[in-house]
């Protein structure tokens, strides 16, 4: 015992075991905590809490916090255009206010949803008139600017069903849950800095 006891005392003394309690009493990435203990131990409710909803969201470098962006409008009637591209597809050009045009350019996977959402209320309206088949809208490209985006895309759709198919997909336009999925789509991403007045965005992304 005694020859154990006096050689924990000297290793209790040697540098190198200090250095790895020190090493191990530094603060994690998620941790609060400071120099001051007073903190961790009297202040919880009032002085850890703040920098607990702090920590996790890094300053943007705009200085900006996201803001959602405002609702989307679309007018089916002035601003939706469906044509016949041949005698097997359709294709059409859809307009729709406040909405920013870059976010749906650098990222496809929003216009994607955008032409399932759409193609899934088309679906369902051509199902209820009797009319079986698959009739996907696929976004071929977006154009616009800060405050609208054209989304032009086609159908593949046979000559005999254009008139019906054209009337439901301007019908479906009109759809809350239709317009609710390009407002959920405009939102900005966590990492996308830019604003309602998109100057950030096109400097940036350019």
């Amino acid at each position: 015992h005694q020859t154990v006891i006096q050689s924990l005392k000297d290793s209790c003394k040697e540098k190198d075991f200090i250095d790895t309690v020190t090493a191990e009493n530094q603060p994690d990435e998620d941790d609060s905590s400071s120099e001051s203990d007073e903190e961790s131990k009297e202040g919880q409710t009032t002085k850890i809490s703040p920098k607990q909803t702090s920590v996790p969201r890094p300053t943007k470098a705009s200085g900006k916090t996201l803001k959602p962006s405002r609702p989307s409008t679309v007018d089916c009637d002035k601003d939706h255009t469906v044509t016949a591209k041949d005698d097997k597809n359709l294709q059409g050009v859809l307009v729709v206010k406040s909405c920013h045009a870059t976010r749906f350019a650098r990222k496809p996977t929003r216009c994607t949803k955008v032409g399932n959402k759409l193609g899934a209320l088309l679906k369902s309206r051509l199902d209820k008139a009797g009319i079986k088949g698959q009739y996907p809208v696929n976004i071929v490209k977006t154009a616009g600017d800060k405050t609208q985006t054209e989304f032009h895309y086609t159908i593949p759709c046979d000559k005999s069903q254009h008139q019906t198919v054209i009337q439901s997909l301007k019908d479906s336009c009109k759809e809350k849950d239709f317009i609710d999925t390009v407002t959920a789509e405009n939102q900005p991403d966590e990492d996308d800095s830019s604003s309602e007045s998109d100057e950030e965005a096109t400097s940036m992304y350019r």
